[in-house]
């Protein structure tokens, strides 16, 4: 499979994440369970066996104001008694009806309804049979009465006990569960934890051992390279980045012996034109020798200098114009001096012509005279 290393690192990464949400997954599930179980703890198990610890102890305070009923001997007393074992006739129905919705099993209605029943006995013959016989302080007929509600409360105390034992019963096997469900998830997660790191592992180790022995190829030809042989190409056995990379390389070698063919070539190139700039230059200093020295010698005032032009281009141009500018002064010079002769020439003329009127103003005075 021809895969890219940003895809065989997805495809890793992929595989981690896949194995941690389904990690995650079984987790919320047993998480799901367990918060049932200790939803079913908090608000079943705890509050029955509250509730039913709440029951005994109003079933031993209600017979223990039966029998305080019979001691005290004052209206006054009694009817704090009876007073306080209304209260607690009320306390009972609360926590009977708080405790009936709490009812998780066969047993523990029969059991519920067996003490419902047997309390409202209870609480029946303490108002028709006990109080009247007590109020009456007939403490002689009052105990027998007494004597006879101890089957009834000792079916209460049995039947909370019984409550409270299937209650506690019910808390330790949700306990138990949610410890299971506990121990379950404990041990999937570990195993996928485990499997994932080896998976995790293996890809890594597959991965990171190809790109090092890649990596190691390429460093190996980049070190020639650098050493300067070019004789060598990188073999890459991976058409991911590092095998293009490989590729690119040895492309790039070949491009480095094509420009290394061109850089013996440009230098041999380059040497023949330094010779001829040097050959060039030196012809150029003649040049302008020779010219400059034509320069001087026009200065001084022979035009009859002419510079020999074997030159082309720019200076042999020049050369052509100094010729002409030489010349053109010469032509100049000559018509320059044939008109300084006729001056001179008319000059003597007018002077002779001046002379002789002169003579002749002389002799034309004197004959005045």
């Amino acid at each position: 499979m021809n895969l890219s290393i940003r895809q065989k690192l997805f495809a890793t990464f992929g595989i981690n994440v896949i194995l941690m949400v389904a990690l995650g997954i079984f987790a919320i599930y047993q998480m799901s369970g367990m918060n049932e179980r200790a939803h079913y703890l908090g608000t079943n198990s705890v509050m029955s066996l509250d509730v039913s610890d709440d029951i005994n102890f109003i079933i031993s305070e209600y017979r223990g104001l039966q029998s305080e009923h019979i001691v005290n001997t004052t209206d006054g007393e009694m009817n704090r008694v009876e007073g306080e074992m209304k209260d607690f006739e009320v306390a009972m129905q609360q926590k009977l009806e708080e405790f009936r919705p709490l009812i998780a099993s066969d047993t523990e209605q029969q059991t519920f309804t067996r003490l419902e029943t047997t309390w409202a006995t209870f609480v029946k013959h303490t108002h028709q049979d006990l109080v009247p016989v007590s109020r009456g302080n007939d403490t002689k007929n009052a105990l027998p009465v007494f004597n006879q509600l101890q089957a009834p409360f000792d079916e209460l105390a049995k039947a909370g006990d019984e409550l409270g034992d299937i209650n506690l019963e019910q808390a330790h096997t949700a306990m138990e569960a949610a410890n299971s469900t506990y121990q379950g998830a404990r041990i999937f997660v570990l195993s996928l934890t485990v499997i994932g790191a080896i998976m995790a592992a293996a890809f890594g180790v597959v991965l990171s051992v190809g790109l090092s022995s890649n990596i190691g190829r390429l460093t190996t030809g980049t070190n020639a390279v650098a050493a300067g042989d070019l004789s060598r190409d990188v073999e890459v056995r991976s058409s991911d980045e590092i095998g293009k990379l490989a590729s690119t390389f040895n492309r790039m070698i070949e491009s480095l012996r094509a420009s290394r063919a061109a850089e013996a070539k440009a230098r041999a190139t380059e040497i023949e034109l330094r010779e001829a700039e040097v050959t060039s230059r030196q012809q150029l200093e003649q040049t302008v020798a020779h010219y400059l020295q034509f320069a001087q010698q026009v200065a001084k005032g022979d035009l009859t200098q002419r510079l020999q032009v074997s030159s082309t281009g720019a200076l042999g141009q020049l050369g052509t114009g100094l010729n002409s500018m030489v010349e053109n002064l010469h032509g100049i010079t000559a018509q320059v001096l044939q008109a300084n002769t006729a001056i001179a020439a008319a000059a003597a003329e007018i002077l002779t012509a001046t002379t002789q009127q002169a003579a002749s103003a002389a002799e034309q005075s004197a004959a005045l005279t």
